[in-house]
């Protein structure tokens, strides 16, 4: 089930990250910013446990940063995930979106694709947790 996103999420989340998203920093703060974003939601299994959560950062006029937080346990939720994230990325008033994924992080890479995004680079020593990271876009184009 697909609830609005609280930054209690991003707590509960953490320790429970997916083998490519551990180590990520995430605090009440960092959850607070991700709740102000475009279009944050949970979702939630049927013990109302966090499986996973998304959203959109706005960095300005037109440019966002999609974030999520996948627990280990979300495997039989993703296509509601994905479903959900698809609908925050369509309903987002960025024309642009950046995604950033660890390389290496194959299901991070998979699943970027499925959301629309195009593969455009690797940042070197991007990662603030040490390392390259690989940035995804997602534009809209109009007419």
């Amino acid at each position: 089930m697909i609830i609005p996103f609280v930054p209690e999420h991003a707590l509960e989340l953490r320790q429970k990250l997916q083998e490519g998203q551990k180590g990520t920093a995430v605090d009440l703060a960092h959850g607070e910013t991700m709740a102000r974003g475009h279009c944050a939601w949970t979702c939630v299994n049927a013990d109302f446990d966090a499986v996973a959560a998304a959203g959109i950062l706005p960095m300005w006029p037109g440019r966002g940063l999609a974030w999520a937080l996948i627990s280990e346990d979300a495997g039989p939720h993703m296509r509601e995930v994905t479903k959900a994230t698809i609908a925050a990325l369509d309903c987002c008033p960025c024309t642009r979106v950046e995604l950033y994924v660890r390389p290496g992080f194959h299901q991070a890479f998979r699943w970027a694709k499925m959301l629309g995004f195009e593969y455009e680079a690797v940042l070197e020593e991007a990662d603030p947790r040490g390392g390259d990271m690989a940035i995804f876009k997602r534009v809209r184009r109009n007419g």
